[in-house]
């Protein structure tokens, strides 16, 4: 030890060669793999550095000493007097963690304070002292146990018109063909309105059995035409997928909050989207539309009415921010996520959600498991309606400079066959990773659409694939697509093929194209 500056430098080479250190490290090492665990050493504790060492209690101060010449103070923390023998200075006591003649390894709280607990102890005992050591109030009772809760932030954007009258959300409920006009006008004349949110409940359980399916709302609301500064949200409810009262095949969300400005200006924000009861691809725009009217909290005064929307790529993105608080353990939090998920987006969880859990035929009692993150950009969903009404589903992951390519599932399956997570890389990672803008498309066989569950035949599904290249060569700009076409999905390319479909640079074909050869038997 040097003093440098009037600063104490201490400089012990070797100290992390020594064995204790080297025993400490090989007991970790061991400890961790008896429990299944990896064992990450201390990265301070390597050779590049020379094996140094971190303590945040450095050695030396006022350590135990059975005599002056060994210490600072005694085993009951008196201070010895003078430098030699057992004489203390009476009433001088030390009790921290410097009285410690060793380090003590990782949180060393508990032994510092037992020992100052004894010190004290044997002061009042040779001062003849009482200490109550009953505890000041009655242990806290043991309450009840925590139930699974759900938690998720959306954020909408859009705009909010003082001059429309009409309420736009009745109007999507009557289906009026007057909505798409004052949609437009609403976009040309409304300030620009946006909102975060975070929707919270914490009874999941209660919460789905509720018709309602009613959660907190809390977070922000941006309103230009209103107030410059954020609008702060307080007593907000959202209904989830409650019953609608006036269409009978519809479900609504429900979005009410009341805003305060810094100013302390009140006002009420009802919001509204109008889910119908089928099962097709609307759901797309359906839960990405919220039609709103804002108030003033006295007097009920219309401030303006607005539109709100997110784009289905930001819709996916927030599926992924569902998270499940209160679960006891990992399979808990991952069947109610699973559970709150389907209620929420369907088949749209299924396909873009964090979680696999579609029900399992072959293993009914299988526990949803997290899906790994795949590695591609995120994906782009693009609905599309073939001439005769058919809606199909194209998913785009957005890549490089190798232009388009268009992967065609088979009979009984969806284009997740391209997007497996239980492999290390599937065909869509392998293809996007090489520089190609990748195209799945859910054609009228997949199990994902609802068209699969009602008879068609290979005459009808050939016009499927013209719809879904030109949606392609249109979007990307592209003068040709390649494809990738499976199975009967092939067989359907094929013959759309022979039919005139244009602006195809090259196939391949897996399993089957054209000129089939089946067995005699199975």
């Amino acid at each position: 030890m040097v003093l440098e500056g009037d600063r104490l430098t201490i400089r012990w080479p070797g100290v992390g060669e020594q064995a204790a250190i080297v025993r400490s490290n090989a007991l970790a090492e061991a400890a961790a793999e008896a429990i299944g665990g990896t064992y990450v050493r201390n990265p301070a504790w390597s050779t590049v550095i020379g094996r140094d060492l971190i303590t945040v209690h450095p050695l030396g101060g006022c350590p135990m000493g059975d005599d002056a010449g060994g210490g600072v103070v005694d085993a009951r923390g008196r201070v010895f007097a003078g430098t030699e023998g057992t004489t203390v200075h009476e009433g001088l006591y030390v009790s921290d963690g410097s009285i410690i003649p060793a380090a003590l390894g990782v949180n060393p709280l508990l032994t510092i304070s037992a020992l100052a607990e004894r010190n004290v102890e044997l002061l009042a005992a040779d001062r003849g002292w009482t200490i109550d050591y009953a505890p000041d109030s009655s242990p806290i009772g043991v309450g009840e146990p925590t139930r699974p809760g759900i938690r998720f932030t959306e954020a909408m954007g859009g705009f909010l018109s003082p001059s429309v009258s009409a309420d736009l959300a009745e109007l999507a409920s009557a289906r009026s063909d007057d909505l798409g006009a004052l949609i437009d006008e609403v976009e040309r004349t409304g300030e620009p309105f946006s909102f975060v949110l975070t929707i919270a409940s914490d009874d999941v359980e209660t919460m789905l059995a509720d018709p309602a399916h009613r959660a907190r709302a809390m977070g922000t609301v941006r309103a230009q035409g209103i107030h410059p500064e954020p609008l702060a949200v307080s007593d907000g409810t959202f209904e989830l997928f409650s019953p609608h009262p006036e269409v009978g095949d519809a479900r609504r969300m429900v979005y009410r909050l009341h805003l305060t400005s810094e100013d302390g200006d009140e006002y009420d924000f009802e919001g509204l989207k109008i889910v119908g009861d089928d099962v097709g691809l609307d759901v797309w725009s359906d839960t990405t539309t919220l039609f709103v009217t804002v108030r003033r909290a006295t007097g009920g005064d219309i401030v303006g009415r607005g539109v709100l929307r997110i784009a289905v790529t930001d819709f996916v993105s927030q599926l992924r921010t569902m998270e499940v608080t209160g679960a006891s353990g990992v399979v808990e939090r991952l069947r109610w996520l699973a559970r709150f998920g389907r209620l929420f987006a369907g088949a749209v969880f299924e396909t873009y959600g964090p979680v696999a859990s579609k029900p399992n035929p072959f293993d009914p009692d299988a526990p949803p498991r997290k899906r790994r993150a795949i590695r591609t950009a995120p994906p782009e969903p693009h609905p599309i309606t073939t001439g005769d009404g058919t809606g199909l589903m194209l998913t785009r992951y957005r890549g490089g400079d190798r232009g388009p390519i268009l992967l065609v599932h088979g009979l009984g399956v969806s284009s997740r066959m391209f997007t497996l997570d239980t492999i290390e890389t599937n065909l869509t990672e392998a293809l996007w990773s090489a520089g190609f803008d990748v195209w799945l498309l859910d054609w009228r066989a997949s199990i994902e659409l609802p068209i699969s569950r009602q008879r068609w035949n290979l005459d009808a599904a050939v016009a499927d694939m013209p719809f879904a290249v030109d949606h392609v060569l249109s979007v990307t700009a592209a003068d040709g697509i390649d494809a990738f076409v499976h199975c009967v999905g092939s067989i359907s390319f094929f013959l759309a093929l022979l039919r005139g479909m244009k602006g195809i640079r090259s196939v391949i074909s897996s399993q089957v194209a054209l000129d089939t050869v089946t067995a005699t038997l199975g």
